[in-house]
């Protein structure tokens, strides 16, 4: 995982939203995103989070304001590491 921004169509009032990729255990896998109150976009800064292939992940709210943002859009930025391709058969 390299980045997570989010957006949304009506900024969270009173407090911020937080968001998250976290795995079925509901571990935060790199770093979270937060809206603040007002805030319609934002983004993480640049990270290496390496993921484990075969595992679920889920996007998570990790924390909500009194009056939460609406119609919110998740963006994952990632690199694929798949090793020697032309071993593959």
């Amino acid at each position: 995982l390299r980045r997570l921004s989010v957006f949304a169509l009506t900024a969270p009032v009173g407090g911020t939203d937080t968001y998250g990729l976290v795995n079925a255990a509901g571990t935060l896998q790199g770093t979270a995103v937060s809206l603040a109150a007002g805030v319609q976009e934002n983004a993480t800064a640049l990270q290496a989070t390496n993921l484990t292939g075969g595992t679920a992940y889920y996007f998570a709210v990790t924390a909500r304001a009194p009056t939460p943002a609406l119609d919110v859009t998740l963006v994952p930025e990632y690199t694929m590491n798949v090793g020697d391709m032309h071993k593959i058969v």
